[in-house]
C-alpha cells in the first residue's frame, strides 16, 4: 500500500511540473510597439528626417534648453510657465523609435514640476518645405505642449523680429484645441504681431495623428491629417524667407496652460518621426 501511494504522489508531482513547463514556454510573447519606419515611398523627396532611433536622442542635432528661463532674463519663459527644463533620463527619452518628454510633479530647484524642451539651435535649420510630425499629446489639463520652429538669428535680433512658427499648440484646458500661430514684428508700427488659427475636434491629440506645415516664400499653411487648420500669406515685410531651428517641449500652467490639475502626477507628449521634404 505505502508503495502505491508513492508511485500516485510521484505521478502527480511529475504531471504538476509538466503543466507548469507548458503553461511558461506557451504564454506568447509580447510585441513591443514600435515607430513607424521609412517606407520607399515615405522617402520620395525627403530631405532630412529624424525617426529617433537607437538610445539616445541624438545631440548632433539637439541640444536642451536648461531652467526656467530666469538665466535668460525670462523667468517663466515668458508665459508664466511653472516647471523647470532638466536634460534628465526622467524628462526625456528616445526608445523603441519614439521620443517621449515627460513633465512630472516633483520638487526642483524651488519649481514644483519638471519638464523637458530640446531644439535644433545652431544645429540643424531649414527654410520652406513640407514639414511632417507624427505626436500625440497629453491629456492632463495644465499641460502645454508644442512642436514649433524659432528663427535662427534669434540670438542676433531677438523675439519676435527672428519669427515664431508654432505648428502645433495644445490648449491646457481644452484638450480638444489644437492651435497655430506664427509670431513676428510688424515694422510698420513696432508692435508685437501675430496670427493664430484653430481646430477643435474630439479626442484630436490622444492617438497618434500627423501635424504638416507647408512653408513657401508666399504662404505657410498647417495640417492634421491633411484637414487645413491654418492658412496664413506672408511678404517680404515678415521674418520668414529665413532659417528656422525645431523645438519641442511641454510647459506647464503659462498663458495657454492654465490651471494645473490637482491630482496631476505626470504626461507625456511622444514624438514618432519629423520629416522634412522638398518645396
Amino acid at each position: 500500500m505505502k508503495k502505491n501511494n508513492f508511485l500516485i504522489y510521484a505521478f502527480l508531482l511529475f504531471f504538476i511540473l509538466s503543466c507548469s513547463s507548458d503553461d511558461a514556454t506557451s504564454e506568447p510573447t509580447k510585441d513591443i510597439e514600435k515607430g513607424l519606419s521609412l517606407t520607399d515611398e515615405d522617402k520620395i523627396g525627403l530631405i532630412w528626417s529624424e525617426e529617433f532611433e537607437g538610445n539616445a536622442l541624438n545631440t548632433q542635432v539637439w541640444g536642451y534648453d536648461i531652467g526656467d528661463g530666469s538665466a535668460l532674463g525670462i523667468p517663466g519663459w515668458g508665459n508664466q510657465e511653472v516647471q523647470t527644463y532638466t536634460a534628465s533620463s526622467k524628462n526625456i527619452k528616445v526608445s523603441n523609435g519614439y521620443l517621449t518628454i515627460s513633465a512630472l510633479k516633483e520638487s526642483i530647484e524651488g519649481k514644483n514640476y519638471s519638464s523637458a524642451r530640446i531644439k535644433s539651435q545652431n544645429k540643424y535649420a531649414f527654410k520652406h518645405g513640407k514639414l511632417k510630425i507624427r505626436a500625440k499629446f497629453p491629456q492632463s489639463k495644465g499641460t502645454w505642449p508644442a512642436l514649433w520652429l524659432m528663427g535662427a538669428n534669434l540670438d542676433a535680433v531677438g523675439w519676435p523680429n527672428c519669427g515664431e512658427i508654432d505648428l502645433v499648440e495644445q490648449n491646457g484646458q481644452e484638450k480638444d484645441k489644437m492651435i497655430g500661430t506664427v509670431h513676428w514684428k510688424n515694422t510698420s508700427n513696432n508692435t508685437n504681431a501675430k496670427f493664430s488659427q484653430e481646430i477643435i475636434s474630439s479626442g484630436i491629440g490622444a492617438d497618434f495623428k500627423e501635424y504638416s506645415l507647408i512653408w513657401s516664400e508666399s504662404t505657410i499653411k498647417m495640417y492634421v491629417e491633411n484637414v487645413k487648420y491654418f492658412d496664413i500669406n506672408v511678404n517680404a515685410s515678415m521674418p520668414f524667407n529665413q532659417d528656422f531651428f525645431l523645438l519641442i517641449n511641454i510647459a506647464m500652467g503659462g498663458s495657454l496652460g492654465g490651471a494645473i490639475a490637482t491630482d496631476f502626477n505626470n504626461d507625456q507628449l511622444v514624438v514618432d518621426y519629423i520629416r522634412l521634404y522638398e518645396d
